[in-house]
This record gives C-alpha cells, structure tokens and sequence, in this order.
C-alpha cells in the first residue's frame, strides 16, 4: 500500500521550499481526484482529474540503499473553456478594419485609427469611446506627453491634438508613411515609407533630420532602441525577385549608416520591436518571428509562430506577444514557449501593445475591434503550460 503521492513538477516550490507538491493518499488508482493548492498552479483549479500510467524505476532510499519504487507519469487533461485565454474587454465602435493603435502615457487611454474614417480614444478601464475624430491612417503613436498624437498616412505624418482632435502639424513625405516609432524624449519621430527610406522628423518643426538608404522596398516596420541611438527596420521586399528580398536592418540614429543586416530572414518583415535593455531585437512577418542579439545580428532563437504583423516586448522583458493571424501568443523570450494562446478576434490583427504593468496586453483588428487580454501569467491555470510531470509513489 502506497501512502503518499510526490508530484515533482521543475520550476515550482511547494510548501516544503522544494520543487516537489506533496498529497497523501491512503490509496492509490489508475485514475483518482486529489486537491491542490492554487499556488502550486499545477492543475488549473481547486480540484481536477489525474490519468496515471505506473511503471517501475529505481531510486535511493533513506538508507542510501537502492530500492524499486513506482512512478506515475501524470497527463493533465486540458480544460474545455479556459477563461484566460478569452478577453477581458472588447472595444466596439468601429465600423471597418482598425489598422492600428497605440497607448497614451499611463496605460489608461488607447488611440485607434480605421478604415472607417476615424480615430478614436478608448477609455481602457470601462471599454468605450471618450472622443472621435474624422481621419484615416495607416498607423499612429502617442507622445509622451499625452496630449498629442501622430498619425502616418499617404501623404506624410500628422500631428493631433487629442483634446480638439484637431491637426497641429502636417509633415510632408511623397510617399505612404507605413510605420512611426516616437523617441523617448518625444521630440523627433522616425518613419518607414514606401519610398524604400527611413526618416526621422522634428516633430516641433515638422523638418527632416535625416534619411536611411539600404532598403529595397517598402519598409513597414521600425522601433527606436531605448537608449535612442539605433533603429530597427523591417522592408516587405516581395518585388525584388519571385523570391523577395527580406532584409531586417539595424541603423546608427546620428549618422544614418547601417549597422547589421541580420541573417535568417525567410519572408518580409511586418513588424519589429526592441526589448527594453535594448539587446535584443525581434521581427516577425508571413512565415517568421524570431529573436536576434543587436549586438552581433545573429539568431538567437526561432518562436515558430507565423502569419505575425504586430509585435511587442512586456516591460521587464521576459516575454513577447505576437499574432498568429487572428490569435494573440504570448510566449517566453528565454525558452520560445508558448505560455497562452488567446482567442476571439475573427480577423488578422493589426497592433499590440502590453499596459505598463505588464499583466494587460492590448490588440486590434481588422474585425473592426480592441480586446484587453489578462497577460499576468500568475494568474493562470495551467491548462496550457507544457510542464513535465511526474509523481511518485512512495510506500510507507
């Protein structure tokens, strides 16, 4: 007769201050309902149903002697509706595609433009609309101070002011602006275009400071490094060959020359984003996301996820978001795994964002809708965390 079951699961702390979750049984079944502590997060709930398989293995006793003991490898069944992979708040009002949107300074206001001719503010606590102005735009970001927005559109970038939603500023370029990325000191503002070029504005005097030459095609992905002294730049290059000719390209902000063309770009790059130390970059497009250190442009690792055209960095780092065409991954940037897949939008998603504590994470969609998603991932049950689980049957 068995009188305790040992569930070792890596990476955990049960009471004891191991890596083991202790649960007396006085018997033993192929098939049992145990209880388990929310904090051990090992079975999603108070409750839930444990399949174990049994076979022999051998282990030291006590003694130091080895004896044959039984284990029992655990197969968790996943939970038919887990809530925390639906949203939290939908933001309804748009009436076609949300091409793009951004947070104000704080997490507590969202910007959004649509093809429906219009951008809007979002109250981010209760989901509607506070203002809403007449626009369009195929991207927008939110100056530091909170009162300003810019938007990039087929004939420049726009400056607006959020209180009147009138136009402060007009910077002209030829050509579409696809892309913006605002430096932290909110006073200049780089683009990508179709014109092949990254610029960077003075966003006070609407004047160029500067152009980056290198890209083959348009370029409709760009972030500023946080230390503001390198850009990061994707090009949708389909039009070079039958092939295309990928190319994600890090840049030197005071001279405009570029620094790295990073390898292993298999399809054209729809979004990019640095993590918050600035070492490492990350790109995804049609059949690509991965990671690369800046420092030496290699890969560092591949996240298996395809159909990306929004990226983000949580705060601290230690994850990323991306879409899988309609669905929003949140994944581990250490390991690549994925940690919860989300669901709910019904088309391709256009942006992501992750609030400033974190544990929020903000989407749009051509579905013509925002969602908040829970992204805390302490507050998951773990019906999708690839853990492995063993537990061991010791006799008395």
């Amino acid at each position: 007769m068995f009188s305790e079951l040992v569930i070792l699961a890596p990476g955990l702390t049960g009471a004891n201050g191991t890596g083991h979750v202790r649960v007396i049984q006085r018997e033993i079944m192929t098939t049992f309902t145990t209880r388990l502590s929310r904090r051990a997060v090992l079975l999603g709930g108070a409750s839930a149903s444990i399949s174990i398989g049994v076979s022999a293995a051998v282990a030291t006793s006590a003694n130091g002697a080895a004896d044959t003991r039984a284990f029992a490898e655990l197969k968790q069944p996943r939970p038919a509706a887990d809530p925390s992979s639906t949203a939290i708040r939908t933001f309804s009002g748009h009436t076609d595609n949300v091409d793009s949107a951004a947070l104000l300074p704080g997490g507590h206001t969202a910007f959004s433009c649509s093809s429906d001719g219009t951008f809007k503010l979002w109250d981010i606590t209760t989901g509607e609309a506070t203002r809403s102005f007449t626009g369009w735009g195929h991207a927008v970001a939110c100056a530091p101070d909170g009162r300003t927005a810019l938007v990039a559109g087929d004939g420049g970038i726009n400056v607006f002011d959020l209180e009147t939603g009138h136009g402060i500023r007009s910077i002209d370029n030829e050509y579409p602006v696809r892309a913006l990325a605002l430096a932290r000191n909110g006073r200049t503002v780089l683009s990508g275009s179709d014109d092949h070029t990254l610029k960077l504005w003075d966003i006070g005097t609407g004047e160029q400071i500067r152009a980056f030459t290198g890209h083959e095609y348009s370029v409709r992905g760009v972030a500023i490094s946080p230390d503001g002294r390198t850009a990061l730049s994707g090009s949708w290059d389909m039009a070079i060959s039958p092939l295309g000719d990928k190319t994600l390209k890090l840049w030197d902000i005071a001279t405009g020359k570029e620094i790295h063309n990073f390898s292993g770009i298999s399809d054209w790059i729809w979004a990019v984003a640095f993590s918050p130390d600035g070492r490492i970059a990350l790109a995804g497009g049609d059949r690509v996301l991965k990671l690369w250190d800046v420092a030496t442009g290699k890969v560092i690792r591949d996240l298996q996820i395809r159909g990306v055209h929004a990226v983000a960095f949580s705060p601290d780092g230690r994850r990323v978001l991306a879409n899988d065409s309609e669905k929003v991954v949140l994944l581990e940037a250490a390991t690549g795994r994925v940690i919860r897949t989300f669901t709910g939008h019904s088309r391709n998603i256009s942006s992501l964002a992750f609030l400033p504590d974190g544990r929020t994470a903000l989407s749009a969609s051509w579905d013509h809708t925002l969602k908040l998603w829970n992204t805390d991932v302490s507050a998951f049950n773990n019906g999708d965390m690839e853990w492995p689980l063993l537990a061991r049957l010791v006799t008395n």
